[in-house]
């Protein structure tokens, strides 16, 4: 779950909101004049005490901001996870993660939408430079897939419940369109042209 990414993500906002905090375009503190202060983890606290926010460090995280709503639970992440990037998630009113969006080590930008079971439900992202939006079943099954290869063409995959693609459809660059149909272990059934 993007492992309490959020828990991790604090750095990256929370450093620039307390940068940006009291200054004015026109006053810019110098920052080989400023104090600073080090910690691994800063909490942002309420009136009463209670933790709504954190900027911290974790192990395998990285620098990470956390939003907590006023029950405690998390809504809103930001960090750069270790072994993935920079990554922004939104979670709903139950702590769930619902919207995830980040960078991939390879660069390409990627957009999940999850449902209130936190199965990732829709996939928006760039592999390879091409856009590609992936469409899942309430058990994470990529059910549809429609992208634009890297040569300019179409494509639209369907799978079986299983998430294995039973049907294609293309219009390639110099081919022009084409279907076709395969069986649950991937064999043609038929084709066209």
């Amino acid at each position: 779950m993007l492992r309490t990414m959020i828990a991790g993500f604090v750095g990256v906002i929370v450093g620039a909101a307390v940068v940006g905090v009291g200054t004015s375009q026109q006053e810019k503190p110098d920052v080989l004049e400023a104090k600073t202060v080090r910690a691994e983890r800063f909490e942002l606290l309420d009136a009463k005490g209670k933790v709504q926010g954190a900027l911290g460090v974790g192990p395998d995280v990285g620098p990470a901001l956390a939003l907590y709503d006023e029950k405690g639970e998390i809504r809103a992440g930001l960090g750069v996870l270790a072994d993935v990037g920079p990554a922004l998630a939104l979670y709903d009113e139950n702590g769930k993660m619902r919207i995830g969006l980040g960078v991939l080590p390879d660069g390409s930008p990627a957009l999940t939408l999850r449902d209130e079971n936190g199965k990732m439900r829709a996939m928006l992202g760039l592999p390879d430079g091409s856009p590609s939006l992936g469409l899942a079943d309430e058990n994470g099954k990529v059910r549809a897939m429609l992208n634009v290869l890297p040569d300019g063409s179409p494509g639209f995959t369907m799978g079986d419940e299983n998430g294995k693609v039973r049907a294609g459809l293309t219009v390639g660059a110099d081919v022009g369109p084409g279907l076709v149909l395969l069986d649950k272990d991937g064999k043609v059934l038929w084709s066209a042209p």
